[in-house]
């Protein structure tokens, strides 16, 4: 469902009509576009330095560890999947070189 929806009693969701004036976007050159994106004061651009240290967003999924491995991390604290994230991550910066075909998403 994409949109905007306004969630009213009951759960009730009412789709919110944007302000885009779509047809004049889709007559725009891709330079115009990005120079309207540009001088848009709320929206500054993002410095080099906030982009590098953007994170992808994090998706649940069902993995299966061993037991003595999820045990090991638990110990770790209240954080222990940041700590698994961080050791999956470590991982793959160090074979990053080895490129390996992609089965699935």
């Amino acid at each position: 469902m994409g949109g905007v929806y306004k969630i009213g009693p009951g759960g009730r969701r009412t789709l919110l009509k944007g302000k885009t004036n779509w047809a004049r976007v889709a007559a725009m050159t891709e330079e115009e576009i990005v120079a309207n994106a540009m001088s848009d004061p709320d929206n500054p651009p993002l410095t080099e330095a906030q982009l590098k240290n953007m994170r992808p967003y994090k998706r649940s999924i069902t993995i299966r560890v061993d037991v003595d491995v999820l045990n090991w991390f638990r110990t770790r604290g209240i954080k222990y999947q940041t700590h698994m994230n961080a050791a999956l991550r470590d991982y793959m910066n160090a074979n990053a070189k080895k490129k390996r075909p992609r089965t699935r998403a």
